[in-house]
Formats: structure tokens, sequence, C-alpha cells
């Protein structure tokens, strides 16, 4: 970066020049403020062109000894910048019109996945360091449509989008990346380069690749690095028997949470491991989206027409993590927090383990630093507060039975527990009711209902008459139940 480099240069050429240690030491000042403005700046989408050409200036100033003008220029240069910093000239607008959905978009039939191509936004600039990456895609079969960052619009009729490029630039690709990140995120760049992931931005069930580097190089290296995990959204599953792209959605009801009569209607396409969360105004539904292999959520009044929200997880650099399981809680402060294992991504044996984001709506998160339970085996959590105690449940992997952690510092850390004498092919679900708590759960070909107590000790009590897995169970209005599963 240039402001690391005056940092040197102006330090050894004014260190010789200033004959008292107080010059030295507000020259010192000077240069420290010039660099850190430029760092803040750039991300943020600053012109930065005149202030380097100020700053080449004012070395050049001192080098030919005129040190007291090489000084004012760069301090005329740090004033300009921080007025800068202080107004609203460097932020980007927010994405106005194309946050807004046309209704064909969120309509209840957009389900099927969208034609096997990936859409491709980058500079004219940058292009021809993707070499690697766009070679991968034509040995693979991935139609790459390339897009003008001005052309958003284009970008509503993509299932899948890669947007490369750096934001700190001035043209088109920097402008957008600016609008599609935050300020923490922006700042996040300041470290190196960053991978993203974001959902929902120019249509529902969309998965965006967001790649910010400073350089073109980094740009092609981090884009051949990711590519496996890019090309598994657009390209077909090696077979579509379990997979989250083929699985459908269906509802049952029942009167006492025991004896099911299946809903016939289809209600979404396309999803996994669904998690459902009862609202004053209705209810909200998390599942992972196989259409994009993303996480979402989508809102209903009556538990059966469900229209599609903007889910989000801020702050969340890719790195290797992605968000994958999601389980929804209510804190006692009314926030919500999403818990979430990492996913099992290829060439890699396990994941981070149990992570979290914070929302205040329920919908737009962000992510909490840290790991809330180390356990490469984590998959499918499932969290609940019972007395003074958060219980954390999981499939274990390598055991295929029911594992549990405790926490007792609000859900923030959890340690292990025990394992619960029960065989789990998969996702279950915990409800509280009359006396203790009830589970339903993936036994091999069907599910079983269980019951505990305590949470530790369960006893059968039925089993759901008809086929399906990952179950997601809430109360009704009526007092009844409706369970949503996959299959």
């Amino acid at each position: 970066m240039i402001s690391r480099c005056f940092i040197l240069v102006f330090s050894l050429l004014f260190s010789n020049a200033c004959h008292h240690k107080t010059d030295q030491k507000e020259m010192k000042k000077t240069i420290e403020r010039f660099s850190k403005l430029m760092d803040e700046l750039g991300p943020a989408g600053a012109d930065l062109k005149p202030f380097i050409e100020t700053a080449e200036r004012s070395k050049r100033l001192s080098i030919e000894g005129k040190h007291d003008k090489a000084a004012s220029l760069l301090e005329e240069a740090v004033q300009k910048m921080e007025s800068l910093k202080s107004g609203a000239a460097f932020k980007a607008e927010p994405l106005k019109e194309d946050w807004i959905w046309p209704p064909e978009l969120a309509a209840k039939d957009q389900t099927e996945p969208l034609a096997n191509d990936l859409y491709l936004v980058v500079s004219d600039e940058n292009y021809p360091h993707l070499a690697g990456f766009l070679e991968q895609a034509r040995q693979r079969g991935v139609d790459i449509r390339r897009v003008q960052a001005e052309k958003t619009f284009a970008l509503r009729q993509a299932r899948v989008a890669v947007i490369i490029g750096n934001s700190a630039s001035p043209d088109g690709v920097g402008l957008l990346l600016r609008k599609i990140l935050n300020a923490k995120e922006l700042s996040m760049l300041l470290v190196g380069p960053q991978i993203f992931i974001r959902q929902n931005v120019f249509r529902p069930r969309q998965c965006l690749f967001v790649l910010a580097a400073p350089y073109s190089e980094q740009m092609g290296s981090m884009a051949v690095e990711n590519d496996s995990e890019i090309f598994l959204r657009v390209l077909p599953p090696l077979t579509k028997s379990g997979h989250p792209r083929f699985t459908k959605l269906y509802s049952a009801v029942s009167n006492d949470g025991l004896l099911w009569t299946q809903e016939k209607k289809l209600l979404i396409n396309g999803v996994s491991v669904p998690e459902i969360v009862r609202l004053e105004k209705g209810w909200r539904l998390y599942f992972v989206d196989g259409l994009a292999n993303i996480p979402n959520c989508a809102f209903s009044t009556d538990g059966k027409q469900w229209n599609p929200e903007r889910f989000q997880v801020r702050n969340l650099a890719f790195s290797g993590m992605g968000v994958a399981d999601p389980n929804i809680i209510r804190l006692d402060d009314g926030r919500w927090r999403l818990y979430f294992d990492s996913g099992f991504l290829p060439g890699r044996e396990g994941n981070e383990g149990l992570l979290s984001a914070i929302s205040n709506d329920g919908v737009e998160f962000v992510f909490e630093e840290g790991v809330r339970f180390t356990g490469q085996e984590m998959a499918d959590p499932e969290v609940h507060k019972m007395g003074n105690i958060w219980r954390l449940y999981y499939p274990s992997k390598y055991a295929g039975q029911i594992a549990t952690a405790i926490s007792k510092d609000g859900g923030r850390t959890f340690a292990p527990e025990t394992m619960l004498d029960i065989k789990s092919a998969g996702s279950f679900e915990i409800v509280p009711v009359k006396g203790g708590w009830r589970m339903y759960y993936n036994a091999g070909r069907g599910m079983e209902i269980v019951f505990s107590k305590d949470g530790l000790t369960w006893t059968k009590e039925g089993e759901v008459p008809f086929s399906g897995a990952n179950p997601a169970v809430t109360e009704l209005p009526d007092g009844g139940w409706r369970m949503y599963f996959i299959r």
C-alpha cells in the first residue's frame, strides 16, 4: 500500500531534515495521520489519486531539501482528507431500485433452479487474470455469462453470481462492491483479500460470491482456490437421491402432537433442514436452500403460503466457513441468535464447530466472533433453554447417536455433557410440551417420537405414520400442531 511506503520514506527523510525533536515528532504525527486516512478512505470508495499525487510532490520537495514546503503540502492534504472523511462524499448510496424485487421474482412459482450458468462481474482490467478460473469452468462444463457492473438488472436472472474486484476502485465494480458490503466488511479488507457470500441481493434465493482484493493477481488466485465451492452451486449433483436441490417441503397436522395427518400440498422446492419459529403475526421458516446451497428464510401468516425474505449473515468472511444447518432461538432481551455449523466443505474432513450470529429482526444477522462449541463432527445443532442452563443437542457423526453439551453463560460457550441413548440418522426437532419435552427425530426410514422430563432420559411415545425427514414442529393458535418435513 502506498500509505505504508510513505511512512517509511518520509520518516527517513524528515528525521534527517528536522533540527528539533519537536519538529520530528509533529511531522511523524502528520505522516501517520496521512497513512491512516489513506487506509480508511480507500476501501470506503474515495478517489485517492489527488492525494497520491500530493504525496509524491511532497516527497520530491523533501528530497530537494524544501522540507517546510513538503510538510505544509502534506498537512494540507491531511486536512482535506479529514474533511472528506467527515462528509458523505465518499460513501456509496445503497442499492435502491436493485433491492426492490419485482413481483414476478417473489412469486410462489419461483422455486425451480434457473439455467445452469454462472454470472460474472469483473472489470476489463482484471478479467485476463481469471484465465485459470475460466479454464476450470470450461473443463467442468460451467457456462459463464459476463455482465457489466452497471447492469444490475441482469443479475436478477442469476441464481449464482460472482463479483470480483477492488472495493477502492473508482470503476463500476468498485462502486458495486461498496454498495453490497457494509462498513465493517470494508474495513476487513484492510487486513487482506476477503471472500463474502451474500444471499438474496438481486433476487430471492440467490447466492452471490464477493471476491475483493487490492491486486489483480490476488483476484485470480482467490477465484481458482475457491472454484469448487463456486461451481458446487451450479453443477448438477452426482446423485439426486437426498440432495437438497431436489428434496421438497411438505407439512402435516396433529391435534395432540402424536397422531399426524399429511397435508398434500407441496410448499417449497429444493430445501432441507427446516427450522420453524412462531411469531406474533405468523411464522418464519429457516432452511438450507438447495437451489443455491445457502441458508434462507421465508415468512407466512398462515403457515402454508411462504414469501421469501432477505436472510443475511453480515461480517462473516468466507475463508473456508459457510453457514449450514441453521438453528434459531429467541434471547431474553428479545434478540435472535442463529446457531449454525460451517458445513463440510470440499477437501476438508470437518468444520469449524458451532458458530453463531445475532439479529434484532430475525432476518439480517451479524456474525459473532469466536466458536460456541468446538467439534469437527458438529452438524444439525439444536439449542434450548432448560431452566438455568442452555443445552445443545447434535447428532454425533461418529457415534451415530444424539450428543449433548451445556452452557451456563447464556449460550455463548458450551461444554460436552453426555451421549443420549437415541440412534438418529439425521436432524431432529425438540419442542416444549406439558411436563417436559418432546423430540421428533429421523430413525432410519421414518420418524419416531420420544418424551423426556429432564431433556436427558427419553421414552418412546410413538411413530410418524409416513415417510419423511428433517422434522420442524410448531404449535398452532388453536392448540394443535403442524410439522414441516422433507422428502
